[in-house]
C-alpha cells in the first residue's frame, strides 16, 4: 500500500502543479492583455503629445508674425502721429483754420493726412 500512497501523492502533487499552471498562464494571459492595452494606449498618447507639439509651434510661429505685425503698426502709428503733431503745430502758428476744418471734416487720422 505503500506503493500506492505515494503515487497517490505524486498524482495529487501532479494536480497541483496542473492546477497552478493554469492559474498562471491565465494571469500571464491577463497581463499580456493589459500590456497591449497599455502600449495601445501609450502610442495614442504619444500621437496626441506629438499634434499638441505641432500646433504648439504653429500657434507660436503666428504670434511671431502677430507681434512683428503689431510692432510695424505702432510704428506706422506713431510716424503718423507725430506727422499730425507737427501739421497741427504749424496750422495753429499760421493761423490756419483750414487746416483745423480739415482735420475736424476728415473721418480719420490717416485721411487727415492724405488730404493735407
Amino acid at each position: 500500500m505503500k506503493k500506492k500512497e505515494e503515487l497517490n501523492k505524486i498524482y495529487e502533487e501532479l494536480e497541483r502543479n496542473k492546477n497552478r499552471l493554469e492559474k498562471t498562464k491565465r494571469e500571464q494571459k491577463n497581463v499580456i492583455q493589459q500590456l497591449y492595452i497599455i502600449t495601445k494606449n501609450l502610442k495614442k498618447t504619444e500621437l496626441q503629445l506629438s499634434l499638441a507639439e505641432q500646433k504648439r509651434q504653429e500657434n507660436e510661429r503666428k504670434l511671431n508674425l502677430l507681434k512683428s505685425s503689431l510692432d510695424e503698426t505702432k510704428k506706422k502709428f506713431l510716424m503718423r502721429s507725430d506727422l499730425l503733431k507737427s501739421r497741427v503745430k504749424e496750422a495753429y502758428k499760421s493761423g490756419g483754420v483750414n487746416y483745423l476744418q480739415l482735420f475736424l471734416s476728415s473721418d480719420s487720422i490717416g485721411d487727415f493726412i492724405n488730404k493735407t
